[in-house]
């Protein structure tokens, strides 16, 4: 059975969290680490989380890189059986928009989930 890829939801439970970090492909850039699984429970859309911990810099600085990620990942089609989780590093604060796009389709080929439309 084919997955359609569609756009993503935002993942909030601790549960799909840890499944990725401990059973997830991992690709590791200068700026982010990116996991992703293949998940058998059948949901309608993809999901993806954000990690943007306290070593990134304070409040402002952590969500201007949670918005730039999101921003950048609105344009990509997940499959419905895919749980991503994106973990930003402290050189993501001081990272140009542009380049931090770079680094998450980098490591979005690496792992193989590059559909963006």
């Amino acid at each position: 059975m084919t997955k359609y890829k569609t756009r993503f939801e935002t993942m909030r439970r601790r549960m799909d969290f840890n499944l990725v970090i401990h059973q997830g492909n991992r690709s590791r850039g200068k700026l982010i680490t990116v996991l992703a699984v293949l998940n058998d429970v059948d949901s309608p859309r993809g999901r993806v989380g954000i990690t943007v911990s306290k070593k990134v810099g304070n409040a402002v600085q952590r969500n201007l890189v949670r918005r730039r990620i999101k921003s950048i990942i609105s344009g990509y089609w997940l499959r419905t059986d895919c749980l991503v989780v994106i973990i930003a590093r402290p050189e993501a604060r001081l990272a140009t928009f542009s380049a931090l796009s770079q680094e998450i389709k980098d490591c979005f080929a690496k792992l193989d989930l590059d559909d963006r439309y």
